[in-house]
């Protein structure tokens, strides 16, 4: 079987210089339902040529957004983002180092409720003056500060 279409080749639509500058390759090739090929040759007989990428991006970055932003609350835990001075804190920031999770005890697991992490876990004194380090558990603050001076910490 023969396919009657071999070698005949597809005219460059009317509307070509209109729309060819203002995208892409992809799009046209989606926007005209043909090859890359045909794209090809059109840009070769006619001279027009499409958006490059970047062209394609500043554009689309001039536009206005259409879009309402949505606002998406972020968990994030009620911690001081102030570092820890104490002699216990910056051992545990060293810690940080070799354990893949060292925190206080006495962060709150949930905003705006008094629970504490060390009053789940039956710490005592709400888990304050207490680190828990991964693989070592729950550590005082000295022993936080010894673990740290065997790793290689100095104050």
């Amino acid at each position: 079987m023969s396919n009657q279409y071999l070698g005949v080749k597809i005219p460059v639509p009317a509307d070509w210089a209109k729309v060819a500058p203002t995208k892409i390759r992809k799009d046209l090739y989606s926007h005209y339902g043909i090859s890359k090929t045909v794209v090809d040759r059109w840009i070769k007989e006619t001279g027009v040529q499409p958006l490059g990428r970047h062209d394609r991006l500043q554009t689309v970055m001039k536009r206005p957004s259409t879009i309402k932003s949505v606002y998406r609350h972020v968990w994030q835990p009620n911690v001081s983002r102030a570092v820890d001075w104490s002699s216990a804190g910056k051992a545990a920031d060293y810690l940080r180092r070799y354990f893949a999770n060292v925190h206080r005890c006495d962060i709150q697991l949930h905003i705006g409720k008094s629970g504490t992490w060390g009053d789940k876990r039956g710490v005592a004194n709400h888990g304050r003056g207490f680190w828990n380090v991964d693989g070592k558990g729950v550590l005082t603050a000295e022993q936080i500060v010894c673990l740290a001076h065997e790793k290689g910490f100095t104050v």
